[in-house]
This record gives structure tokens, sequence and C-alpha cells, in this order.
């Protein structure tokens, strides 16, 4: 892991002001006397960049109350991280992990290959080959263990 680096943000939401100040308190006194939420989807992705996408899945999944974790977990500049969460995700209460990832999108396969949990990988649009590198890469691995794909509609230019 680069020293340093940003490894992502923690949202606190609340339906008042009052109530997203008490969580932040009692993150940063280490309060466990709020019962903690376990969540049933990971939803990773390789970067913060990545977000303004994956936060889709977010919302959906907050619309169904379906309790969820986002995580930054890149296959290439944290593979010992990403290793980590993928081998104790399903100990973890996890259910299902949703991975977008662009350009030569590893994140969704390295992780299937490290769990018997399902894996849906999202490609993201890049740059160089809009997003058809990321679709191919996903598209491309292994039947086994299971990858699903999901296509987001992409944007006109």
């Amino acid at each position: 892991m680069w020293k340093l680096r940003k490894m992502g943000h923690i949202t606190i939401t609340g339906s008042s002001m009052n109530i997203v100040k008490s969580r932040v308190n009692s993150i940063q006194n280490n309060d466990q006397s709020q019962t903690a939420v376990i969540p049933q989807v990971a939803i990773i992705m390789g970067s913060d960049s990545d977000l303004p996408i994956m936060k889709d899945a977010a919302v959906v999944l907050k619309n169904f109350d379906v309790p969820f974790e986002v995580i930054i977990v890149s296959a290439h500049r944290t593979p010992d991280r990403m290793y980590s969460f993928a081998s104790s995700a399903k100990n973890k209460g996890i259910h299902v992990i949703i991975a977008g990832t662009g350009g030569a999108a590893h994140l969704p396969g390295l992780v299937a290959s490290l769990t018997s949990l399902p894996v849906i990988g999202i490609p993201i649009r890049t740059a160089s080959l809009d997003g058809v590198d990321s679709l191919l890469s996903i598209v491309e691995e292994s039947q086994w263990p299971p990858l699903q794909l999901v296509i987001q509609p992409m944007q006109p230019c």
C-alpha cells in the first residue's frame, strides 16, 4: 500500500444533523453502544473516482433497506487488502459483492477467485476505450467461480 494514500471516505447519514453529529462522535470516541448493522452487500471499487458510477448501487440498496458497505480496494495498488477483504467477506456476513472497475478490470475476477460468494462485475467507462476494455475483461473471466456482469447504459458524449 502506498504510504499516506487516501483510501476512501466515510459517509455518515441521518435524518437530522443531531443524529449525524451523534454518529460522528460515537465513531471518534470508539463508542460501542450503538448496535452495528452487519452489511449484507459489499460495494467495492478500485478507486474513489469510480464512486459516481457505483453510488447508484448504493442508492438502490438503500431504497430496499439492504445493509451495505462501500470499500475502496484495488487489485493493483492494494493487493493484500483486496485478498484480505475477499477471503473474509463471507465470514463477516456479506452475501454478495458488487465490484466496479475500469481499464483491465481485474478486481471482479480476482475477488471471485478468492471467495465462494457471488460477485457482480460493473465495467466502468474509461477515456481510452470508452469502457469496452473493462467490459471485455469481465466477460472473458473464467466461468468458475461465478462472475456476473452488469452493463451500465453509456451517457452520450
